[in-house]
């Protein structure tokens, strides 16, 4: 598998790749998995559910990235735009599973409750198995691992003609050359900079804004806040934001 080759016949100063990252973070996924769908207390969901909240954190950022690595210039802002969009269908998913008639609510039945915490198993095993097979970033070979013959051969990989995947190459090449001439910034500067501290106010300020808008607890709260509000459908309530969520994900 590349994975093997790229990152076992690395020069000292390399990292991981994001795509074996992306690979190996699927273990705890699976781990956390099997103990949320195996758990016989609460603490034993727990422990699981940490875990694996741990590979969804990892994944949160290695996915995009590896997709935006590896995506062509011409439409890599919307297949980076398709990982948010994944995630607004699975919540999507979600809501429709937690309808009652869905989740059988017979005390008979309740261990179907432990299928829908196994169903993530499917898509981290698929993963692991054929994500060690696709092609490294050609980012990471260039950059972190200074193998522009690798990342050449990645790119033609990926491109539909070795000519795109020249002219990528040379962009690369030009880019890393200007990079050199570039002043690195600091930490301290972002702080006593007017310009850079203006822009990292305005990244703060947007993440503040985006958790502080409440949208996670009303995604993790749906039910409960339609049932308060007098909703007759709070089950098939939540469905509609859901739907309006991941509607609006597919037109940005």
């Amino acid at each position: 598998p590349n994975w093997l080759y790229y990152n076992t016949e690395r020069e000292d100063e390399a990292v991981v790749s994001t795509q074996s990252t992306g690979a190996l973070n699927n273990i705890p996924m699976l781990i956390g998995t099997a103990l949320m769908a195996l758990s016989f207390n609460e603490y034993f969901f727990i422990f699981g559910r940490i875990i694996a909240g741990f590979a969804v954190g990892v994944a949160s950022g290695i996915a995009p990235m590896y997709i935006s690595e590896i995506s062509p210039v011409s439409v890599k802002g919307g297949v980076g735009v398709s990982h948010q969009f994944m995630i607004t269908l699975g919540i999507l998913i979600a809501f429709v599973l937690s309808i009652k008639d869905v989740l059988p609510a017979d005390p008979d039945k309740a261990w179907t409750w432990h299928l829908y915490f196994a169903f993530p198993v499917l898509p981290a095993l698929f993963q692991l198995l054929i994500l060690p097979f696709c092609p490294e970033s050609p980012n990471w070979l260039y950059y972190n691992r200074e193998r522009e013959d690798l990342a050449r051969l990645s790119l033609t990989k990926l491109r539909d003609s070795r000519e795109t995947a020249e002219e990528e190459m040379e962009a690369m090449i030009k880019e890393r050359t200007t990079g050199k001439e570039t002043v690195m910034v600091t930490y301290g500067q972002f702080l006593t900079n007017p310009t850079l501290r203006l822009s990292l106010l305005i990244g703060v300020v947007l993440q503040c804004a985006q958790q502080l808008s409440g949208i996670n607890a009303i995604l993790n709260y749906a039910p409960a806040i339609f049932k308060d509000a007098g909703e007759s459908n709070a089950d098939l309530a939540p469905i509609s934001v859901g739907a309006i969520f991941n509607l609006m994900t597919f037109v940005s």
